[in-house]
C-alpha cells in the first residue's frame, strides 16, 4: 500500500510541477510581449514628439523670418522683371523683330 501511495504522490507532484511551469512559460511570455510593446510604444512616442518639434520650429521660423524672407523673394522678383523682357507685365518694350513676307 505504500508503494501505491508513493507512486500516486510522485505522479501529483510531476503534474503540479507541470502546471506550475506552464504558468512560469505564460508569464513570461506575457512579460516579453509587455516589454516589446513597451519599447515600440515609446519609439512612436519619440517620433511624435521629434515631428512635433519640427513643426513647431517651421511655424517659428515662418513667424520670425516671413517678412524676411518675404522681401527677399520681392527684391529677387524685381530684379528678374527687370532682366527678363519677355516676361508679362515687364516695364521693357519687347524687341522687333522684321516678318518675313
Amino acid at each position: 500500500m505504500l508503494r501505491k501511495r508513493k507512486g500516486s504522490i510522485l505522479i501529483l507532484t510531476m503534474f503540479v510541477s507541470a502546471v506550475l511551469i506552464l504558468f512560469a512559460g505564460i508569464m513570461l511570455q506575457q512579460t516579453v510581449l509587455n516589454i516589446l510593446l513597451i519599447e515600440k510604444t515609446a519609439g512612436v512616442n519619440k517620433t511624435y514628439w521629434i515631428a512635433l518639434a519640427g513643426i513647431n520650429r517651421q511655424k517659428h521660423d515662418l513667424r520670425e523670418y516671413y517678412f524676411q524672407h518675404q522681401m527677399e523673394f520681392v527684391e529677387r522678383e524685381v530684379q528678374s522683371r527687370n532682366r527678363d523682357p519677355y516676361r508679362p507685365g515687364s516695364p521693357q518694350k519687347l524687341p522687333c523683330v522684321p516678318r518675313a513676307v
